[in-house]
């Protein structure tokens, strides 16, 4: 039987990472919190039954490689223009925690734990460091800005290798006792070699997927997912300690490539990311030997609230003066959750320093897991309630892309400029285009559907899309692409005439919400075909109508009936959040609606709407 405990270890630790997550996506929790309760039940500190040291050295590489897998796929996930806009901000955030938080992480534990130097200059280096693979799950779901997400990926991703990186070689210098100048040149020689070997890799396979058909459709992620291995193994090679580094920064690198191409990859390894965090944590936290955490619960505890303290004045600094609110900044504060790159490295650190006889290693292990396991609980459970209460959710359609210079998409541009959000115009018309620019806003002269169009465009700024001229198929098209190249959620398309039963396909597959500008009786309404055009203005024009009409309000969006010749452009709701109008779209009581009609059509609108 003995033989077979590493084969139980591997085993129980996958059938309980699987039972965990299903659990947590049925409870809507934190999946971490059933990994974390499953290692310690069934290891050392339970039924002892998961034992992790019965891997002997495989354990380490075990960590190392899953470590390097679940950076890689942080790094690709980034949104590498967004992650531009904020360049700055993030950048004053990893020097303050490297400089700021790192030395008062290390005086609060040394002085309220009175642990060693040594000891506590490891667990500083760690517990700046948070984790994408538990930020990611507690703000997926939560309608941020873009910018909130983006720093608070950006910032798990980067710190994460770098804090990874400036552990391992504190231990190293820990442990090998060298002079202060080798430890700073080993540091500056690892991270030059990551940033660098990352970087090449980045761009030699994004060339290979986006510029060649070098490499198979059919085993592109399996291509993707040896090169990881490789660019790790490459870069230890040259520099000690640089292989996580480099994965991060090649991962980062390749983020650029076109968003569908992105889809199919990131699908790909946030499975295996998936997995390999529950092993990870299973087996990692089956480590520990619980009986010595009360004896440093209430110092502990103590350490993990100046932690969560310490984090709103540098992230309010890093953000000074920048388009964050103040609400934002609270928020981005608030959520510095801990993950898996702390747990894996602390591991390493302990089983080192362990052998070579430092004492208390199983304090810091302790200490790391109550950091990781209160940030989960007190940020997980609230991220939802304190965006809320902060007033930070994102609503509506926001900044958006407007295919086609026409009247009905410059009334609705208009409203959208009114209430402080970006428009920018596409169209291939330089007379359209003209007009757009004597109108004040932003445009691109070009085939909407192909990326060169956008190649000096920062198209991460954008939250949604809508097609607007007189070709159904064109409508369709420039929304699709504008969801598959650029990730845009929100996509819109006006439909002229009904749509055939191929682009009702592309229609549904890429959740593209129509607005119709026919009825059953016509092929298409005559104010859409007038304005479209640019003629017969005159017998049209805008205005607003604030719903308050309860009948109205009762009937379901395929209920709602508008006069003849009346278009619903969009909605402006409380707070001026703005919304495009469809055929699935829900008024509600003081909605104001923006509508071209005429006199008479318009009178008969506000008559039933607005009593």
């Amino acid at each position: 039987m003995h033989h077979n405990i590493p084969l139980i270890t591997i085993v129980l630790s996958i059938v309980i990472g699987a039972l965990a997550g299903a659990f947590a996506e049925k409870t809507k929790t934190p999946a971490i919190l059933y990994y974390f309760a499953g290692g310690l039940l069934f290891g050392k500190f339970g039924f002892d039954i998961i034992r992790p040291d019965s891997l002997g050295v495989g354990l380490n590489i075990i960590i190392n490689l899953f470590v390097s897998i679940i950076l890689f796929e942080g790094g690709l996930s980034l949104n590498i223009f967004r992650l531009r806009q904020i360049n700055k901000v993030l950048t004053r955030q990893i020097l303050m925690s490297l400089f700021i938080g790192l030395p008062l992480s290390f005086v609060i534990v040394k002085y309220i734990l009175n642990l060693s130097t040594e000891v506590s200059l490891i667990f500083a280096s760690l517990s700046i460091v948070t984790g994408p693979t538990v930020i990611k799950p507690i703000i997926r779901h939560i309608p941020l800005r873009n910018r909130v997400k983006t720093f608070l990926n950006g910032e798990a991703v980067i710190i994460d290798a770098v804090g990874a990186v400036v552990s391992i070689l504190l231990l190293e210098y820990i442990l090998s006792k060298q002079y202060i100048q080798n430890a700073i040149a080993g540091f500056i020689l690892s991270i030059s070699a990551g940033i660098i070997i990352g970087i090449i890799f980045g761009f030699v396979v994004r060339y290979l997927l986006n510029q060649t058909s070098f490499i198979p459709e059919s085993i592109k992620r399996n291509f993707l997912f040896g090169t990881i291995f490789l660019n790790y193994f490459i870069s230890e090679l040259i520099a000690s300690e640089s292989g996580l580094l480099s994965v991060a920064v090649y991962g980062i690198v390749l983020s650029a490539i076109t968003h569908k191409e992105k889809n199919k990859l990131l699908t790909f390894n946030e499975d295996i990311t998936r997995i390999i965090i529950s092993i990870l944590f299973i087996l990692l936290s089956a480590r520990f030997d619980a009986e010595s955490l009360p004896g440093i619960f209430r110092q502990g505890s103590l350490v993990v609230i100046f932690l969560i303290i310490i984090r709103f004045p540098m992230v309010y600094l890093s953000a000074f003066k920048s388009e964050f609110s103040f609400g934002e900044k609270i928020f981005m504060g608030w959520i510095g959750t801990r993950g898996i790159i702390a747990l894996s490295v602390v591991s390493i650190a302990g089983l080192k320093m362990k052998n070579a006889g430092i004492e208390n290693t199983q304090g810091m292990e302790i200490l790391i897991l109550m950091l990781i396991s209160g940030t989960i609980i007190l940020q997980g459970f609230t991220a939802n309630f304190a965006a809320r209460k902060l007033k930070i959710l994102a609503h509506g359609d926001r900044n958006i892309i407007l295919l086609g210079v026409n009247d009905i998409s410059l009334s609705i541009a208009e409203v959208w400029k009114k209430h402080k959000n970006k428009v920018l115009f596409v169209d291939s018309n330089k007379n359209n285009c003209t007009i757009a620019h004597e109108r004040g806003f932003q445009y691109v002269c070009g085939n909407g559907l192909i990326s060169e169009t956008y190649s000096t465009l920062d198209m991460g700024n954008y939250s949604s899309a809508l097609a607007i001229t007189a070709n159904n198929e064109i409508n369709i098209l420039f929304c699709r692409h504008m969801g598959e190249l650029f990730g845009i959620a929100n996509l819109y398309s006006a439909l002229a005439q009904s749509a055939d039963h191929r682009l009702t396909e592309v229609i549904e597959e890429n959740n593209i919400k129509t607005i119709k500008m026919f009825d059953k009786a016509k092929k298409s309404t005559g104010i859409f075909n007038s304005l479209i055009g640019f003629f017969n203005k005159m017998k049209y024009i805008t205005g607003t109508v604030i719903v308050k009409n309860d009948k109205f309000l009762h009937l379901s969006p395929a209920e709602y009936s508008f006069p003849d010749d009346t278009l619903v452009l969009c909605v402006v709701r409380k707070n001026n959040i703005c919304y495009i109008f469809h055929s699935e779209f829900k008024l509600e009581y003081n909605d104001e609606i923006l509508v071209i009609s005429s006199h008479k059509n318009l009178k008969l609108l506000e008559e039933s709407i607005e009593t």
